[in-house]
């Protein structure tokens, strides 16, 4: 799982995480969940199946640097220096092809994504905020 944490925010009366590039509109269904958290320290979790690397600078691109590419046999997971340090995950297709220290630009769809309050440690998706 990666890790993006940020501060919710609101723009327009709608929910976004915010950190940095990252700028997260929070998915209609999880509105109502991600403004009752009691804090507005929110973070963003994304699967690597999740992470979609663009081919160039789409707005809500976030610019990565490429740490290693590990080719398994049927996908590949290429390794991003996150801008904290943090490494960051993607599952691309097989034979995928990067060069170390090459910059690519990843998006991940909001609604794919988990919301995690400070200290709530309970995630917050679409089925879960419509479950309740």
């Amino acid at each position: 799982m990666n890790f993006f944490p940020g501060e919710r925010i609101d723009i327009d009366s709608t929910a976004h995480v915010r950190r940095g590039l990252i700028d997260v509109r929070v998915p209609d269904e999880c509105q109502a969940a991600v403004r009752a958290l009691p804090s507005a320290n929110v973070t963003v979790a994304v699967r690597p199946q999740h992470i979609r690397i663009l081919g160039d600078r789409a707005a809500s691109a976030l610019p990565m640097t490429v740490f290693s590419l590990e080719h398994l046999g049927k996908e590949s997971i290429v390794i991003f220096d996150g801008s904290n340090g943090a490494k960051v995950r993607a599952i691309v297709e097989p034979g995928f092809r990067a060069q170390v220290g090459e910059r690519l630009y990843i998006g991940f769809a909001a609604d794919r994504c988990l919301y995690f309050g400070s200290g709530s440690g309970r995630a917050i998706n679409a089925s879960t905020a419509l479950l309740g």
